[in-house]
């Protein structure tokens, strides 16, 4: 068969995976609305909608993050056109496709038609997650800039692998436009990958020195990438932004890079090709990007090189790391003499190594796992064919046994939530486990391996897939009653009867878009808001004032709404006035309206009745907008 017609060939078992891998995309990661990120993006995008409304908003009135990056001005342009719930919804499920379609071309690029396939599945069920916390992940089932920007990379390097440097640096520079804190790794990855191949690109890092050096010599504007921060400034931040300091991370989360680590590893060693030296690359990206996150942030606690956030080089690893699986399978299966042993702890790392949430066994088991990998082959003469055989079966009888837990917490958790299937799916869960969703893409693995000489399998595999994205697509939003309403409310302004006055700031307990949205009204405080204690020393300043004005209160809430759930009742607690009265002579002018689910024996400015108001699931729920003006103090 000449090249072109294999190619042709190949064809329908592209289309297969294609279409699979992006059907398993969606049904794992589905979408609960505008929350995590987005939800700041919505609001950039109405700070240029509505300046004069937003400015005073406490996201906003100290400077934000977004000056450097193009992506909240498509964002608000986006919004003349498009409802923003549908349009959130809608460049979700984009960004979901656009990170399927970029990953095919760079496994297509990295590895062999035979590997490429699995490749794609695995990245598509395998946990994303990487950095402290479960703070982020890659194809993320919301609509952020990162939703682009990592397509955007994944091209670009699929661009360097086929030597088309200019597309390379075209499809670099926007995702650099929209993301750049995403697109940065990919930077330091090129320039690892030019010093393993030629050591003279190590003088770059001249270049570096230089600016430092310059910088605490105090020559402006660099003095501005050596500016540290203030002891008060580092407490106010250090609590709520544990995930950018790699000190405070746990020991869990080390646990998952150091499987990354393994994985990378085991294509970067024993191996002079060009796959070997990108590996060795991404390893050495990650020694960068750590090493220099430890000296210059949690030693030195730099305001710039905090910011820039340089351990998320683990984003590109991990990739990678999950994209290796099926090439290390196949180089651990050509090792006769000790690849059943082997091949179970290859198995048990990925299984117990990969972020998989707090139900799962722990990830600690790799601290034991990986070191007995890499030094079975000189440990093996050493042990009796009855202690090998027993270690062979002992490794999936632990697996076994960890399905056993986390399939008991799964349902559980299942009924803790009354067996609400809207707010828990067991199955879901179970198949979101490594060892399980791994087994499911073996399978597929097993029955395309079988069937692929048959004529009708690749068109049945395109069926069964396009099947399953129907089914994929029908569960694919989950949006709460309250997240559709607050998504599609459209600042209505009046759903309290009464007109509100222009950039009157809104406290309204743990919803940050209901003030955004629904209300078209500066938020006065929510902790959504604190994401740009880094970037900014004024919004750390008074976020943490704002945020001790509102402490009691809050818990005060908080407190109530248990009684309240457990009485079934709506009005067996409530807040203290006194509170009230409190947080608005605190705010000095700058609080005018609070909303509430508990009436007060101050009146209402309004009232609005809304079912399923995001509280007691269905139920109807009655908010009470209160004025600060109304609230004397004794």
């Amino acid at each position: 068969m000449t090249p072109q017609k294999n190619d042709l060939a190949r064809i329908p078992s592209l289309l297969m995976a294609g279409v699979l891998a992006f059907a398993l995309l969606v049904y794992f990661r589905p979408y609960h609305g505008i929350r995590h990120d987005s939800i700041l993006y919505v609001g950039q995008a109405l700070l240029r909608w509505m300046p004069n409304e937003f400015s005073s908003d406490l996201f906003f009135a100290f400077g934000s993050q977004a000056k450097f990056t193009l992506f909240p001005q498509l964002v608000a342009a986006a919004f003349d056109h498009f409802l923003p719930a549908n349009f959130f919804l809608g460049m979700t499920l984009l960004g979901l496709l656009s990170f399927a379609l970029a990953s095919l071309v760079l496994v297509r690029r990295l590895f062999a038609p035979a590997y490429c396939y699995w490749a794609l599945l695995l990245l598509a069920v395998l946990p994303s997650g990487y950095g402290g916390y479960g703070v982020f992940a890659y194809a993320e089932a919301f609509f952020t800039g990162r939703s682009f920007a990592e397509p955007l990379v994944l091209l670009a390097l699929a661009a360097i692998w086929g030597r088309h440097y200019f597309l390379a640096a075209g499809l670099w520079l926007c995702a650099a436009l929209i993301h750049p804190l995403q697109a940065l790794p990919a930077l330091i990855l090129v320039w690892s990958f030019l010093v393993l191949q030629d050591r003279r690109w190590l003088h770059a890092l001249w270049l570096a020195a230089l600016a430092l050096a310059l910088g605490w010599l105090g020559v402006a504007p660099l003095s501005a990438l050596v500016a540290p921060y203030d002891a008060q400034w580092m407490e106010w931040i250090r609590e709520p932004n544990q995930h950018v300091f790699l000190l405070n991370w746990e020991l869990a989360t080390w646990c998952h890079v150091a499987t990354d680590i393994f994985l990378v590893s085991l294509v970067a060693v024993g191996q002079r090709t060009r796959l070997a030296v990108l590996a060795r690359a991404l390893l050495l990206t990650l020694l960068v990007g750590f090493v220099a996150s430890l000296i210059l942030v949690d030693g030195l606690g730099l305001v710039f090189p905090t910011g820039l956030q340089l351990w998320r080089v683990q984003w590109l690893v991990h990739w990678f790391a999950v994209a290796s699986i099926p090439f290390s399978l196949v180089l651990l299966s050509r090792d006769t003499e000790s690849r059943s042993i082997r091949l179970g702890l290859f198995v048990a790392i990925v299984a117990m190594g990969m972020p998989s949430g707090g139900l799962a066994p722990s990830p600690l088991a790799v601290l034991i796992l990986i070191p007995l990998f890499v030094f079975w082959p000189r440990l093996r003469p050493a042990v009796g064919a009855k202690m090998q055989r027993l270690l062979a079966w002992s490794i999936p009888a632990v697996l076994v046994l960890g399905l056993i837990k986390f399939t008991l917490a799964v349902f559980d958790v299942f009924r803790r939530f009354d067996e609400a299937r809207e707010q828990v799916r067991p199955e879901f869960m179970l198949l979101s486990y490594p060892l399980v969703s791994g087994a499911l893409i073996f399978g597929i693995w097993f029955l395309h391996r079988r069937y692929r000489g048959r004529a009708w399998w690749p068109w049945f595999g395109i069926g069964a897939a396009c099947a399953l994205l129907l089914y994929a697509a029908d569960s694919w939003d989950r949006r709460s009653q309250w997240t559709r309403y607050i998504e599609t409310a459209q600042g209505v302004g009046d759903v309290f009867g009464v007109p509100l006055k222009p950039g009157g700031q809104v406290f309204w307990y743990r919803e940050l878009e209901a003030p955004w949205l629904i209300l078209h009204r500066p938020s006065y405080f929510n902790g959504h808001q604190m994401s740009g204690l880094l970037f900014n020393r004024g919004t750390a300043e008074e976020g943490a004032r704002r945020e001790d004005l509102f402490k009691l209160m809050e818990f005060q809430i908080g407190l109530c709404r248990i009684m309240n759930t457990l009485n079934n009742s709506t009005d067996s607690c409530a807040i203290d006035e006194e509170l009230v009265t409190q947080a608005c002579e605190g705010s000095a002018g700058q609080l005018s309206y609070l909303v509430l689910d508990n009436a007060l024996k101050v009146p209402p400015l309004g009232t609005w009745r809304i079912k399923g108001g995001g509280i007691r699931g269905d139920d109807d729920v009655t908010y009470y907008l209160y004025q600060c003006s109304d609230f004397k103090p004794h």
